[in-house]
């Protein structure tokens, strides 16, 4: 898209952005965002053969937004849990605000956008598995864990248990939770002089 069109139709991408993070893709009406916006349907017709690319491209744009703050993480070799903080800040924030309609959406209807979210959900696994691997070189981490595997499921538990309606319901914000989350983690919930007994484990 020409930087000119762009500029015409960011009412309208603008527009379709927040109600697929709110609603899903599937009730969208291009009409009503006509009406809405007060312009010509065939304005986005002319740039969008059909309201699918129009939502692929607006899909796209709400998910290269939240690659690029991820991408813009940097690995400190000082400081290499610094990293995974900064990822789980970028996770966090995404999945406060994107309705799980709009993910079931993409992966059911939209494949080119689920292609590049399943390789950048590897991306951001890769990267936490980075930050943890130099952490381990510093002696910062128990040697129990294998750490592809915690990084994977870091990583699932975000986008699976976090959920717009938790960050609505909870009595901390964004940011106290990330530090919750990243504190339960890395830290655990006992005090340090305390371990959980597994010995009745069978």
């Amino acid at each position: 898209m020409s930087e000119d069109n762009e500029f015409k139709l960011s009412p309208a991408i603008a527009y379709a952005r927040q109600f697929i993070l709110a609603n899903g893709t599937r009730t969208l009406n291009l009409d009503q965002l006509a009406a809405d916006l007060h312009i010509a349907k065939k304005t986005l017709y002319k740039e969008f053969p059909t309201k699918e690319k129009f939502i692929e491209y607006v899909l796209f744009d709400i998910y290269h937004e939240l690659f690029a703050e991820s991408r813009a993480v940097q690995l400190d070799p000082k400081d290499p849990l610094r990293c995974f903080y900064g990822l789980m800040k970028a996770l966090f924030r995404h999945v406060s605000h994107i309705n799980p309609k709009t993910v079931l959406d993409v992966k059911l209807f939209f494949p080119r956008v689920w292609k590049e979210i399943e390789e950048f959900e590897q991306e951001v696994i890769n990267r936490i598995l980075d930050s943890f691997q130099k952490a381990d070189e510093l002696g910062l981490l128990r040697k129990k864990f294998d750490l592809k595997f915690t990084a994977d499921l870091i990583v699932r538990i975000v986008q699976n248990t976090f959920q717009p309606e938790i960050f609505i319901s909870a009595p901390y914000s964004i940011t106290e939770m990330i530090k919750i989350f990243v504190d339960i983690i890395m830290n655990g919930l006992m005090e340090k002089q305390f371990t959980f007994n597994f010995s009745d484990d069978e």
